[in-house]
């Protein structure tokens, strides 16, 4: 499957959980948080499984969210769902 999925706050909890799920049926993701350290870490690890794009972005700050939204790599640009976590 080649579906991408955006995912908000999937640093931890709900995020997190939901990100490890997709990841293992091969969505590729888009995933955002605020803690660079913890989402490089998820990313490097879900990304034996799938694709994956880590944003550290504020979902509070509505500028960073539109250009991270809007400067997404081709391959990741079409999103078929979005978990609005954050």
């Amino acid at each position: 499957m080649s579906d991408t999925l955006f995912i908000t706050g999937a640093t931890s909890g709900f995020g997190e959980a939901c990100a490890r799920r997709f990841a293992e049926a091969g969505w590729k993701l888009v995933l955002t948080g605020r803690r660079a350290e913890r989402l490089n870490a998820l990313c490097a690890e879900l990304s034996k499984q799938t694709e994956v794009l880590g944003l550290v972005v504020d979902v509070r700050d509505r500028k960073a969210m539109e250009e991270a939204i809007a400067n997404l790599p081709p391959s990741f640009a079409t999103l078929r769902g979005l978990i609005n976590n954050a």
